[in-house]
């Protein structure tokens, strides 16, 4: 298991590295854009790539921020029932946003293959949406196994009264 854990580590700072260059690319293109267009050069698809990085920047940089406990959470509704409560709770949510994860997941992967099948491209630049669509259908199956990984913590640790 700690073999996973690791490996599952990297995979995951990949991610997160990943996310990282989407929202530096997405600062880069809208400042490159705003300065083309003071000096009347278009910067043609800007948009287009800072939708398709924005995309990228919040689909890799989920799993993490779950990690981190970064998301709006219940915590504070959930901190005043008892230990046990709070455990139940804990699980049941994490189990619900877990099966939403893969629902979402799959019909991704599915909406994925109907772009690919029907060649499915953005306007300006052509660039086909497949991919984006695959890839965050792959987050959200990260997502589903962190979400697994800390259910298994959960239910691991002991209550306290």
């Amino acid at each position: 298991m700690d073999n996973f854990n690791r490996i599952f580590d990297k995979f995951l700072s990949c991610c997160l590295l990943l996310a990282t260059f989407a929202v530096i690319g997405m600062m880069a293109v809208t400042c490159f854009d705003i300065i083309f267009r003071s000096i009347g050069i278009v910067f043609l698809g800007a948009s287009e790539i800072v939708s398709f990085l924005g995309g990228i920047a919040v689909a890799f940089s989920l799993a993490y921020t779950f990690i981190k406990k970064g998301h709006v959470a219940m915590d504070v509704l959930i901190r005043k029932f008892p230990g046990a409560i709070q455990k139940k709770l804990q699980i049941g949510n994490n189990l619900f946003v877990m099966i939403l994860c893969a629902i979402i997941a799959f019909e991704g992967i599915k909406h994925a293959m109907e772009l690919k099948a029907i060649g499915e491209v953005s306007f300006t630049l052509q660039i086909p949406f497949y991919p984006l669509v695959f890839g965050i259908a792959a987050s959200f199956v990260t997502l589903a196994v962190v979400i697994f990984m800390d259910i298994c913590l959960i239910l691991n640790r002991d209550v306290v009264k």
